[in-house]
């Protein structure tokens, strides 16, 4: 099962936060994502496997905690 990096980058695109989860495919590691994200305020996510990004999504407003 591949592993995961998942990064949480604030307004000025600095690494606040990582985590490592596995997952069997990308779409399953883009779906828990967000919920990751929820948890923090970082303005985007991006997800890594290796040397490939899977996916970045920036968030159109920070959440609130």
């Amino acid at each position: 099962m591949p592993t995961y990096r998942f990064y949480f980058l604030d307004g000025a695109n600095h690494i606040q936060d990582a985590e490592q989860h596995d997952f069997t495919y990308d779409r399953e590691a883009i779906e828990n994502g967000p919920t990751m994200c929820a948890q923090r305020g970082e303005y985007v996510m991006e997800i890594w496997q290796g040397i490939r990004m899977v996916h970045r999504q920036k968030l159109t407003e920070p959440p609130s905690c």
